[in-house]
Order: structure tokens, then C-alpha cells, then sequence
């Protein structure tokens, strides 16, 4: 076999991660109480425009696309608690990646359940998540059609964040977001090659350390600054972008994993239609990625009730 470039699954779910941010960054230095939760880059308005809620759930949906591919649909549902300067979170996204690989394995269906923390501290924020679910293997294409794996329907996928940053204020409805985040995500993709005996399907452990850092700067508007536009641009880098295969000894495979680092620019809006109702939408790109940029758009809902 020749050394070939591929992109492994977990390439997916770190930009997947980078671009709809995992881990919720607190809403503003104003208000600690005002979550984000787990909408794709999204903020809230200060506490000039809040009813207090001591619960925020959130649904959002989208598509994401790879450069020369087709657009796959994903979903983000999740629940976040006040308590006191701070919060507790938990989140279910499912999503189906858009990988390009040289050999004939379909995209893998992703389902991964989050549970998370933060708070702010004056003008500061903190926020971590622990991560873990399920990759169901896609199939591998022949050319008498689509068989299933030699090595059962899918693997695990884990993973863990920490992310902090500041709210600097411009002006009263001005605001600069300065933040760095560190991952930790770790899966196994499946893998398929022709050899004298046949095809042969194989796993292959896949590990990376990611690090990020964000600057956005965020515009409210309305009476009661209850809406907001925000534009931002990260610049991420990772251990493992993508895979090198080669043969190995024994007819074996070697596996190499490849550093990517690329930028990611990315445009929000919030406006909310009721005392305790928002709607976010989001646009997001990367450039220069290695293995292959990203687009995101989503539309989500958030929804405060409690005392």
C-alpha cells in the first residue's frame, strides 16, 4: 500500500467541536446567570434584557459541509442550571461526518453526550466538559455495493475541554471576548484495504490534542440591548489533522497522525422574540485546513423558565 493522506474520524469531531463550541463560553461579564448553553457561538445580551431564569434549554440545528462534499445534518440539544456565579450543563449532539478517506469507508453516525461546568468571576470566565458516546460505522463501499464492517458497527468516542477568556467592555453595548481553550478527544476509525487475500477491514486509534484562541467582539442593540450581533476569528491547532497510512511490516499498516492548524471565522446573531425566548443563528468557515475546510450555518431556540 502507498502512504496516502487520510481523514479520520476524529479530524471531524475536533473541528465539529471547534466550530459549534462544545463547551459554552458564559454570556457576558454582565451576567453570569445568561447562558449560551450549547449554541454554536452564540452569546446572550446583558443583564439589562434578562427575567431570570434559573433553567435554559436549547435545540439548535444545521448543516456541515467539507469543501467537495455534501452538506450533513446535525443536532444539538441541551440543559443548563444557574447556580449561584455559576452553572451546570449537559448536551446530546448527533451528527454524521462529511470525511473524505482514500479508501472505501463511509462516513460514520456520531451520537456524543456531554456534562459540563462553568461560571463567571467578575470580568472572567471558566468553563470544562467531559465528553462520551458512539460512532456507528458506515459501511465500506465495493464494487458490487455497500457490505457492513468485518469488525462490528462501531467504536467509542471520548473526550474533555477546558476554556477560559474575559469580557473586556468598549462601550456600554460594545464588547471584546478574548479566550483560549485546550481538548483532549480520543476515537478509533475504521479503515478498509484490498490485499492478495481479499479486502480487510482495520481500526485505528485516534488521539489528539487541540488548543484554540478566539477573540469576538460582540454588538448589542434594542432598548433593552435584548439583541445582539457578534463576528469572531480563532485560530486552532491540533496534533492529529489527519492520518498517514503506509504499509507496514508483515503487510500491515503504519499509522502516522499529521499537526493541522487553521483559522476559523464566524458570524452570530441573537434576537430574543419574548421575555424568555431566543432565537440564535450562526455562520461559520474555516480556511486553511489541511485536510479539508469546513462550513457550518445553524438556527437554534433557547428557552429560560424557573423563578
Amino acid at each position: 500500500m502507498k502512504a496516502s493522506l487520510t481523514r479520520p474520524g476524529l479530524s471531524v469531531i475536533v473541528t465539529f467541536n471547534a466550530l459549534i463550541g462544545v463547551w459554552t463560553i458564559p454570556a457576558t461579564a454582565q451576567d453570569s446567570g445568561a447562558l449560551s448553553d450549547e449554541t454554536p457561538g452564540t452569546f446572550v445580551a446583558p443583564s439589562a434584557q434578562q427575567v431570570p431564569s434559573d433553567w435554559i434549554a436549547t435545540l439548535t440545528s444545521g448543516v456541515i459541509t467539507r469543501d467537495g462534499d455534501t452538506a450533513q445534518p446535525y443536532v444539538v440539544a441541551g440543559l443548563s442550571r444557574k447556580i449561584g456565579r455559576g452553572y451546570l450543563r449537559a448536551a446530546v449532539t448527533g451528527f454524521r461526518s462529511v470525511v473524505r478517506q482514500v479508501d472505501a469507508v463511509l462516513p460514520s453516525t456520531y451520537a456524543i453526550a456531554s456534562l459540563g461546568a462553568g461560571g463567571t468571576f467578575g470580568s472572567w470566565f471558566v468553563d470544562g466538559y467531559v465528553s462520551g458516546g458512539r460512532q456507528r460505522y458506515g459501511g465500506v463501499t465495493t464494487p458490487l455495493g455497500t457490505r457492513a464492517s468485518q469488525i462490528g458497527q462501531g467504536s467509542g468516542v471520548y473526550g474533555a475541554a477546558l476554556n477560559g477568556g474575559r469580557f473586556v467592555a468598549l462601550s456600554p453595548r460594545l464588547y471584546l471576548t478574548p479566550s483560549a481553550s485546550l481538548q483532549f478527544s480520543t476515537n478509533r476509525a475504521l479503515r478498509s484495504s484490498l490485499t492478495s487475500l481479499g479486502p480487510v477491514d482495520y481500526e485505528t486509534s485516534e488521539r489528539a490534542w487541540t488548543g484554540s484562541a478566539t477573540v469576538r467582539v460582540d454588538r448589542y442593540f434594542g432598548g433593552a440591548n435584548q439583541h445582539l450581533a457578534g463576528l469572531s476569528v480563532s485560530r486552532v491547532q491540533t496534533t492529529n489533522g489527519a492520518t498517514l497510512l503506509a504499509a507496514g511490516a508483515m503487510g500491515g499498516t503504519t499509522t502516522t497522525s499529521v499537526a493541522d492548524g487553521w483559522f476559523v471565522l464566524g458570524s452570530s446573531a441573537s434576537v430574543r422574540v419574548a421575555p424568555r425566548l431566543w432565537i440564535d443563528g450562526s455562520a461559520t468557515r474555516t480556511i486553511t485546513t489541511r485536510s479539508g475546510n469546513f462550513a457550518v450555518l445553524s438556527l437554534g431556540v433557547r428557552l429560560g423558565f424557573g423563578p
